[in-house]
């Protein structure tokens, strides 16, 4: 365990002097972090559910055909073949020229995206420039986005930026935030912009609602050929919003972006050194998890009821205090094994060994932290992995205490 936590910093130190040379963020770095730690311990029967590439330059050419999921970093990525899996690409500069038949996971300084994905892209970077046909959600963050004529988003998106230039066709709807929005192309359905400035050209088409955040005394510049949905206009307190790519340059961000996932790092792994039948949890089905969702609302619900009666018996005031500190572990612990879930999910390992389990929590930690700090959604995620998780571990305490129940009827004699 100590190698381990030894590692993690020595992985941070070295991923933060290589963020800093290709002008990342703090997302960026703990991204490489992840990758470092993964390529580091991960033994060869893990690596082999994914291939991993570390060169200076990555090319996967256009003859060339990837069966599962792809993980790269170095200088420049490109990729101008295909890949039947997801995508995870850390680099100075990123370009996918050819096909990503899953999600895509990027960051680095310039982003491309020309290709066909057919999961959803997460990008983050300097200037992030897409032409791609994106089969679901786009969520982007950075100082330049753009979303050219020739792109096409079958789903949803977030964007979050300074500038950001949207030329291209959202099927439903978007959310964007930054200094100086510019639409020219299509949204399916409903828009929020919460901006400096933001303007409507001739060929603008939004014909859902449209929700205005400004600061007060502006308003949408709305060119006489747009074709917009009914406006409503609400004040945008303290001026405009301030960016992902400024608030990652600031150092408190930082620092608590690393003590946040160190911290459930190594208490993730000292839980599992101890108890690793605590993390035995698996969401096989859409049921199991909408189940674990309830049971989790349950608890919030319940468990503050039954302290307050403890208390209010006087003599249950120790139980009452027992009960605080047993409800905010759970908070707390809830979304580290739900990382882990969706670690070993990624990755198609079992997390059996302290290794495994490892790479599975470093890699579910990274997505769980980039799923919450989405604009607009990252809230409402936050909620809902951690009732995800309170219900998990609520329901593998009574999972225990069944089975510890059969096996002393089955040993008591008849």
């Amino acid at each position: 365990l100590a190698a381990l936590v030894a590692f993690a910093g020595i992985a941070y130190l070295a991923a933060d002097a290589l963020a800093r040379r290709v002008r990342l963020g703090g997302r960026s770095a703990a991204a490489l972090l992840v990758l470092l730690a993964a390529s580091a311990l991960a033994p060869n029967t893990a690596r082999a559910a994914f291939e991993v590439r570390d060169q200076d330059t990555v090319l996967v050419g256009a003859n060339e055909k990837i069966d599962g999921s792809l993980i790269a970093w170095g200088d420049s990525v490109t990729i101008e073949g295909t890949i039947t899996g997801d995508l995870i690409a850390f680099a100075e500069t990123v370009r996918i020229r050819g096909t990503v038949e899953g999600n895509v996971f990027c960051a680095g300084r310039d982003i491309e995206l020309a290709g066909e994905i057919g999961g959803s892209a997460h990008c983050a970077g300097e200037d992030v420039r897409v032409e791609a046909s994106i089969a679901k959600n786009f969520y982007a963050a950075g100082s330049d986005v753009a979303l050219e004529k020739a792109a096409r988003v079958g789903g949803d998106a977030a964007v979050a930026c300074e500038d950001a230039r949207l030329e291209g066709e959202i099927a439903r709807d978007l959310i964007a935030a930054g200094e100086n929005i510019v639409v020219s192309g299509r949204i399916g359905r409903d828009a929020g912009f919460h901006a400096g400035a933001v303007s409507f050209l001739d060929t603008a088409a939004v014909p859902g609602k449209i929700e205005l955040q400004l600061p007060e005394g502006e308003d949408a510049s709305i060119a006489k050929g747009a074709a917009l949905g009914p406006i409503t206009r609400k004040v945008l307190e303290g001026g405009p919003p301030k960016t992902p790519m400024k608030r990652i340059s600031q150092v408190s961000f930082i620092v608590h972006r690393v003590v946040m996932v160190a911290s459930a790092f190594v208490v993730g792994l000292v839980l599992f050194a101890l108890a690793p039948g605590l993390f035995a949890v698996r969401v096989e089905t859409a049921g199991r998890f909408f189940g674990a969702v309830g049971v989790g609302a349950a608890a919030f619900v319940l468990l503050p009821v039954m302290l307050v009666a403890l208390v209010v018996t006087l003599v249950g005031i120790p139980a009452a205090l027992f009960g605080v500190l047993l409800g905010g572990a759970l908070i707390y612990i809830g979304p580290i094994a739900v990382a882990a879930i969706l670690g070993r999910s990624v990755l198609r390992s079992e997390g059996a060994t302290l290794r495994q389990f490892a790479i599975a929590l470093l890699v579910g930690l990274l997505l769980l932290g980039v799923l919450v700090s989405l604009p607009g959604i990252g809230g409402v995620a936050f909620a809902i992995v951690i009732l995800e998780g309170v219900g998990l571990l609520v329901l593998r305490a009574y999972d225990w205490w069944s089975e510890r129940r059969a096996a002393r009827a089955v040993a008591e004699p008849a």
